[in-house]
């Protein structure tokens, strides 16, 4: 064996080691009851820095002008079906760019979500998204018995429950929020409400066709819903660079602009069940496409 495969496999047992040090009854209890647990320190500066290069890589080859050009709309029916496709496929971050579709902040900054099968197309990602620490929180605590895994690299969010985003009957989402850089108050920690996952969310967001496009277009079910999120009670769940939090589909959270010069990005599997007796909505606004369906992850713990 190559000294650089012995290396790895030395630090990923170190990791390893690291999250079973906390991942003790009384975590598991903690997250049954709150709808949330915080790992600090899991992953090593090593293994977060070969994450964020392999990001920065990935940004360096998009072509900023031609993205840029489908992202500036008018309201008219012919551009409607451009925004829907836009927000099923697109990446910006909300502040990247003016009126007028020209980019007003740093490339590497200009993006808020990159991901959607990143866990199944890049080898870096992969590797992180299959390796022994995501099985043992997708068995141990969460409680799968066949995982489907989706991801996603972003940055400032509303308050939502990710249930009304990743649609199974009955609801099944789960998440794994993988911290790149330090987070706090500051720069845009996560928040969350204890306890806010005995309640499931008010409305979804299901995708359906765009009757006057023929186009693919999403909408939120109902699209005003009876009651309002309260964030009263809400903690920030300030973490460590490589920190882990994980998240119950109904728990409530959110996350303030990062207003700070200090970046604060994050790498978030959002999972649900796929044993038989569960359904994946057929009008889940992220389908897989028919060559690439969902890998089996084997719990070989």
């Amino acid at each position: 064996m190559k000294k650089s495969a012995i290396r790895e496999q030395s630090i990923m047992s170190i990791i390893e080691i690291q999250l079973m040090k906390q991942l003790t009854p009384q975590k598991i209890a903690q997250y049954k009851q709150d709808g949330y647990a915080v790992f600090q320190e899991i992953y090593d500066e090593d293994s977060i820095n070969e994450v964020k290069n392999r990001m920065r890589e990935i940004v360096e080859t998009i072509d900023v002008n031609k993205e840029r050009d489908i992202a500036v709309f008018s309201a008219d029916d012919a551009t409607q079906q451009q925004r829907d496709e836009y927000f099923l496929n697109s990446a910006w971050q909300k502040d990247a760019l003016d009126n007028d579709g020209n980019l007003i902040v740093p490339k590497q900054e200009a993006f808020n979500k990159v991901g959607h099968n990143m866990h199944d197309l890049d080898p870096v990602f992969e590797k992180l998204s299959y390796s022994k620490v995501s099985r043992t929180l997708l068995f141990k605590l969460m409680e799968f018995k066949q995982p489907l895994i989706n991801s996603r690299i972003g940055g400032e969010v509303d308050a939502h429950k990710d249930n009304s985003f990743l649609l199974t009957t009955p609801l099944t989402c789960q998440g794994i929020w993988l911290g790149l850089d330090s987070a706090s108050k500051d720069n845009g920690c996560l928040w969350g409400v204890p306890g806010s996952h005995r309640e499931k969310p008010f409305n979804y967001l299901r995708q359906a066709i765009n009757e006057k496009t023929g186009g693919k277009t999403t909408h939120m079910v109902p699209k005003v819903p009876e009651k309002q999120y309260s964030i009263e009670g809400a903690v920030p769940l300030e973490t460590s660079a490589g920190a882990i939090v994980v998240l119950h589909g109904n728990f409530l959270h959110f996350s303030h602009k990062n207003t700070s010069n200090i970046q604060r990005h994050a790498y978030t599997l959002h999972i649900v069940e796929g044993s038989p007796e569960i359904k994946y909505d057929e009008d889940n606004w992220i389908q897989r496409p028919a060559d690439m369906p969902f890998k089996r992850v084997e719990n070989d713990l």
